[in-house]
């Protein structure tokens, strides 16, 4: 990209060869020969340090002390910045990352988070972006066509040890937004129920494999189903 920031690195002869040794005269420069590379860096630990002065009123000092509020924060009280909890979410659900190597690339850092807070974290920020998802399920509805699936996925079993099968339901849509909506929902079985009560209010053009499910659907509910082969 033609906006990416240039670190400029001069390699210049020594200050003593810049005279020629036979005749003493000074090198006249003549141009610059640049050679352009694409470099990166790790990501930065650093320490946000919010100061708020306090202040107080002489006069009526039963009024309480006068500072500014600090700026809101979607987990209360936590002491990591909303940057480093962005970054454990794209790292997770846009680059697939289980939390554990995440953990291993902060540890190589110097920074030790457990993978139980930053599982905490996913649960809390799941629940601040909430409208969002419902809003991005309203509109893949509100449109004439939908592509519908469903992957399996496993699903641990607290307590003893082993996983279980369960799924995760993908609608796509948008009334032809660009790029479309993607809204998810996971089930732990692959019931007709679930994509009936999803589609409960969707009158229009689904797009889907041939699982019984959809053939209910289409069947009882009034969605018209379109096969994709």
């Amino acid at each position: 990209p033609d906006d990416l920031p240039v670190v400029r690195k001069v390699l210049d002869i020594p200050e003593e060869n810049k005279t020629d040794a036979e005749t003493g005269e000074k090198l006249v420069h003549i141009k610059d020969e640049v050679s352009r590379k694409l470099a990166m860096k790790e990501a930065q630990f650093y320490v946000v340090e919010y100061v708020r002065p306090v202040y107080a009123r002489k006069s009526r000092p039963e009024d309480g002390p006068v500072y500014e509020f600090m700026p809101d924060h979607p987990i209360l009280k936590s002491p990591a910045d909303v940057s480093l909890m962005v970054h454990v979410l794209v790292s997770k659900f846009a680059d697939h990352l289980p939390l554990y190597r995440i953990q291993e690339r902060f540890a190589r850092s110097g920074v030790r988070i457990s993978r139980q807070t930053m599982c905490n974290w996913v649960l809390e920020l799941g629940k601040v972006v909430s409208p969002i998802y419902r809003l991005m399920l309203e509109r893949v509805l509100s449109g004439s066509a939908i592509f519908v699936d469903e992957s399996p996925v496993k699903l641990m079993v607290k307590g003893l040890g082993v996983c279980r099968q369960a799924y995760m339901w993908a609608y796509v849509g948008g009334g032809g937004a660009d790029p479309p909506y993607r809204a998810y929902e996971f089930c732990l079985d692959r019931k007709y129920e679930n994509v009936a009560r999803t589609l409960a209010k969707y009158r229009g053009h689904m797009h889907s494999d041939q699982y019984g499910a959809y053939l209910n659907l289409s069947k009882n509910d009034g969605v018209l189903w379109v096969p994709c082969m």
